[in-house]
C-alpha cells in the first residue's frame, strides 16, 4: 500500500529493557520484595512491594526526583503517590518510599480544673518531639495533687513524656479535696493499627468481618494468609521470631513473637 505510513513503536519501544524502575526507602521505614523492575510499554510493574514504617512513623507515599523520559523530555519530580494511585513511567525512574512521624494525641481530663493561659498544653506529639513536661492545672479553692493515666496509677505531681515515646496519652488530674472524673472515649484506632503480639501469639482486632490477614517473613516471603470471618479479636500462635503483618493489603506492621 504505497503512500500509507504505518505508525511504529520502533523508535522508543524496542521490547524488554526500555525503562528501569528501582526502589528505595527514606528515613522512618523499610521496604521488602523491592527488586529492580524492567518495564516496556506493554507491561505494568509487578506488585508485592511491602512497605513497613518504623515504630512512630507512617507511610507518606512514593516520590521520585526529576528524570528524563525515553524521548529526552524532563519529567518533573513528584511525591505523595499512595499505594492505590497510578503513576505513569516515562523512562528510568528511582522510586522512594517516604515516611513521616505519626501524630499522637495527648488528652487531659481536668476534673473541673484548667490550665493557666500560658503556656498552653500540647495536644499532640510525635516520636521526634523533645521531652514534654505536663503543666499543673489550677482549680479554685483546691490544690493540684498530681496526674494518673498514661504515667500509671500512682499520683505524680510532675510528669514527663520522654523524647522517643509513641502512642496516644491520656492523663487525669487529681486535686486535694476532690477526685477526678473519668470519661471513656470511643476507640477510633484505624483498623490497620489493630495488630499486636503478646508472648507467642499474634492478635488482630477488626470491626468488620471478611478481612484478609497476611503474615510475611523478614525477607518479605508470605508465610501465612487468613480470612478473618468474624469481627472482634482473633489470635494466632506463631513460632518465635520477627514477622511483617498486613491487613487488607494495608501498611505492614512489624511484630516480634516470643519463643
Amino acid at each position: 500500500m504505497r503512500g500509507v505510513t504505518v505508525p511504529t513503536n520502533y523508535t522508543y519501544h524496542q521490547g524488554v529493557g526500555v525503562s528501569i524502575v528501582t526502589f528505595s526507602a527514606g528515613y522512618g521505614g523499610k521496604i521488602y520484595q523491592a527488586m529492580e523492575q524492567v518495564l516496556d510499554y506493554r507491561t505494568s510493574p509487578r506488585g508485592g512491594v511491602v512497605v513497613v514504617p518504623d515504630e512512630g512513623y507512617r507511610f507518606a507515599g512514593w516520590s521520585h526526583a526529576d528524570y528524563l523520559s525515553l524521548r529526552g523530555e524532563l519529567i518533573r519530580a513528584q511525591n505523595g503517590v499512595m499505594l492505590l494511585d497510578t503513576l505513569i513511567v516515562y523512562g528510568d525512574v528511582a522510586l522512594r518510599a517516604d515516611f513521616e512521624p505519626e501524630v499522637y494525641r495527648i488528652t487531659y481530663h481536668l476534673n473541673g480544673g484548667q490550665f493557666p493561659s500560658s503556656p498552653l498544653p500540647l495536644s499532640s506529639y510525635t516520636i521526634e518531639s523533645p521531652d514534654i513536661t505536663l503543666g499543673a492545672p489550677e482549680k479554685a479553692g483546691d490544690v493540684f495533687a498530681g496526674w494518673t493515666g498514661a504515667n500509671g496509677d500512682e499520683l505524680q505531681p510532675s510528669v514527663v513524656i520522654p523524647a522517643g515515646s509513641t502512642g496516644d496519652k491520656i492523663y487525669y488530674a487529681h486535686f486535694l479535696h476532690s477526685g477526678r472524673a473519668i470519661d471513656i472515649e470511643p476507640d477510633d484506632t484505624p483498623e490497620e493499627d489493630r495488630i499486636w503480639a503478646f508472648a507467642n501469639e499474634l492478635y488482630v482486632s477488626t470491626i468488620t468481618p471478611g478481612n484478609i490477614l497476611r503474615i510475611y517473613s523478614p525477607d518479605g516471603i508470605l508465610q501465612q494468609q487468613h480470612i478473618i470471618l468474624q469481627a472482634g479479636e482473633t489470635k494466632y500462635k506463631l513460632p518465635g521470631g520477627f514477622y511483617i503483618v498486613t491487613l487488607n493489603n494495608g501498611i505492614g506492621k512489624k511484630v516480634t513473637i516470643s519463643e
